[in-house]
């Protein structure tokens, strides 16, 4: 994880790596979401509980780790291109998005959705809430509805059933959340262990009576907590609390500088957010190379725009 958050972040010496790297992401979302689109269109008998388009390497709750990162990307390129007047690589980038959206819909995976949520709203604020950017906004938005109402309102629908009315796999979830909480408060400096916490969860859950020896928390924080302890856990919540941060005074600089560091810091931060609340489903986001590249990708452009600095400050004063 480490080896890849920096790989990426190292790799953004200029706009264009930026731009080229985001392509990557975006065409590695495209290739699942293509997949997915069409096995859906397939109509198998277990289209309901979701397409797995990753069958054999993870489950199908794994496939937005892969999608998301792109589509966030996928979003601010689409911004730069329809600023820069590029309407057909715009136009290439709302054709790519039509089959991530669909296909992170048709893997009837929640956390997936509401991945897309925090993606569509981190843009809008990133953009600025002014006319334009509304009016788009909103055509993307009604876009994303007709898509998914037309290719997966069917198991839209069930899961927003199994949400409203109670399903069992939530209550599971909760447990283990708490109980992987349990672990770490039970066991506060140094933790239990990482193939111990899985064990000690399978205990703890009574699962061991059938024969099933380990338990994932399905939990980033907790695993953390429960597998390292609190100081682990602190000084993980403190590297991401630090990437935004930069000590760096920006006095007598011009304003497209500040600008542009500003709105770095917003991507940052939403890209960190996209992160915290899928990792509040799944322990193996820490282990996922596009969220880690993402990460380190969007941190590198955020240091790069720091580093733009005019050598010589601009004097706030007036000149006699």
């Amino acid at each position: 994880s480490i080896a890849t958050f920096l790989f990426f972040a190292l790799s953004v010496k200029s706009e264009k790596d930026f731009e080229w790297i985001s392509w990557g992401l975006l065409i590695v979302a495209v290739v699942i979401g293509v997949r997915g689109f069409y096995e859906g269109e397939e109509g198998t008998s277990q289209r309901l509980a979701g397409i797995n388009v990753l069958a054999g390497l993870g489950n199908k709750n794994a496939q937005s780790l892969y999608t998301l990162p792109g589509l966030f990307f996928g979003a601010n390129l689409f911004l730069n291109y329809i600023k820069s007047r590029k309407w057909i690589l715009a136009i290439i980038i709302v054709g790519s998005m039509f089959f991530v959206i669909v296909s992170i819909f048709l893997s009837a995976n929640r956390s997936g959705w509401l991945g897309l949520v925090i993606i569509f709203v981190s843009y809008m604020v990133y953009s600025g809430f002014q006319l334009r950017t509304i009016l788009l906004g909103s055509l993307l938005a009604l876009f994303a509805y007709v898509a998914v109402d037309s290719y997966a309102n069917d198991i839209y629908k069930r899961k927003r059933k199994q949400t409203l009315e109670g399903f069992a796999s939530d209550e599971g979830r909760k447990i283990l959340i708490v109980e992987s909480i349990n672990v770490g408060i039970e066991n506060p400096v140094l933790g239990v262990g990482y193939d111990e916490l899985h064990a000690e969860m399978a205990r703890r859950l009574g699962i061991t009576r059938f024969g099933k020896t380990q338990m994932d928390t399905h939990f980033l924080w907790g695993y953390i907590f429960g597998a390292s302890g609190i100081f682990a856990l602190l000084s993980f919540i403190l590297f991401f609390v630090m990437l935004p941060y930069s000590n760096r005074s920006y006095i007598g600089q011009p304003l497209y500088i500040k600008a542009n560091v500003s709105k770095a810091r917003i991507l940052l931060v939403s890209f960190i957010l996209l992160y915290v609340s899928r990792s509040l489903f799944t322990r193996e986001i820490l282990y996922s190379p596009t969220f880690m590249g993402g990460l380190g990708l969007i941190y590198g452009y955020y240091l790069r725009q720091l580093s733009l600095r005019v050598s010589r400050p601009i004097s706030t004063t007036s000149v006699k």
